[in-house]
Formats: structure tokens, sequence, C-alpha cells
């Protein structure tokens, strides 16, 4: 699907709707891949991450802990990574293939060929959250990376400062000729 003005439009719409939105809901309500719903999202809320540094950035991730790894559809992955998520796991989450404490060794993933990278902000269950997303060619999600929140519903402060320090290091902010302006005409590199 092209990101257009009238998807630029519902999505945005669907967030003035309900400001607690889950992207994959979104997506799923306007037939749209996952990576085309992130793109239409406001640049507040989105960063492009360089798929070419994720090797770097997925080095850092031990800095981001707690998280919560998800993936979908779960593949079949020869080995898993380190541990790196400390704290419980809402057991309300389990239908969303939870990894957990494990984190995909990024070979793999790549072999699955990763066509787009996001750090994501947005509110969720109430909440702030904090991803890091990956999207495949055709931009349906391989893998969410969460920073875990406190018994309050806040990121661990140490955890939001690594995040946004990577965020800062790893995103490709766009330039104006980059930008979405929901013309279908976007160049904006979201796959």
């Amino acid at each position: 699907m092209a990101i257009t003005r009238e998807l630029v439009k519902s999505v945005r719409g669907g967030i003035s709707e309900n400001p607690y939105f889950s992207i994959a809901r979104l997506a799923e309500d306007l037939h749209a891949p996952e990576a085309d719903i992130v793109i239409s999202l406001p640049l507040s809320m989105r960063v492009r991450a360089s798929v070419d540094e994720l090797g770097a950035l997925w080095r850092e991730l031990p800095t981001w802990q707690p998280l919560r790894v998800t993936m979908t559809p779960m593949p079949v992955l020869s080995g898993t990574g380190p541990v790196i998520c400390r704290g419980t796991l809402d057991k309300s989450l389990q239908d969303d293939n939870v990894l957990g404490q494990y984190v995909p060794d990024i070979t793999a993933l790549q072999r699955r060929g990763i066509g787009s990278a996001w750090f994501i902000t947005n509110a969720l269950l109430s909440e702030e959250s904090y991803s890091l997303r990956l999207y495949d060619n055709r931009g349906r999600r391989l893998l969410s990376v969460f920073l875990c929140m406190d018994k309050h519903g806040r990121p661990y402060p140490e955890s939001l400062e690594a995040f946004e320090k990577s965020r800062k290091r790893f995103g490709v902010r766009p330039t104006p000729k980059m930008h979405c302006k929901g013309c279908g005409k976007c160049t904006c590199g979201g796959r």
C-alpha cells in the first residue's frame, strides 16, 4: 500500500479518537501494513533507525534493560541472544509472542530481510510506550523491543536515558525532501 493523504488522515484521525492506540490494531482496521501506519504517524512519534547500523544498535540493547521483546509471527530461529531483561513479564501479553528476556541474533533477522527499523514513542494502554520495531520489506513487523515499565507505569530512568541515547545515535531524521506529508510521493525511506 502506498502512503497516501487518505492513509495519513485516517491514521491521525484514529490517534485523535484513541490516543492510547495500538499500531497493530490501526493496521488491521485500515487494511495496511504496519510499516505504512508507522510512516503515517506524526514525526514526534517516530524516528527511522539506520538499518545499516543495526549490528551496532543491537550491541547497545543491554543498556536499555529491562526490556520486553516480541516477535510477529513467531519464527523458528537458530538460537537466541543473551538474557537482557530483568523484571517480570506482563502475562496478558503472552499471546503476542513474547520472547521475554531473549533477543534473537541480529543476523538471523537480517537473513529474513529487514526493510525498515523505527524508534517509536506512543501512548499505549494509558501509558507512554517506547519501542524499537523492525519491519520486513513488505511492511510486516518482525520484532519489537519495548522498554519495561516500573510499578507506576513509567520507564525506568536509566532505560529511558539509554533508549534516547540510541535514538539520537542511530536515528535518521527526515530531511524536507524525505518528509512524508501524505502526498502519495513519499520518499521518507520507510521501506
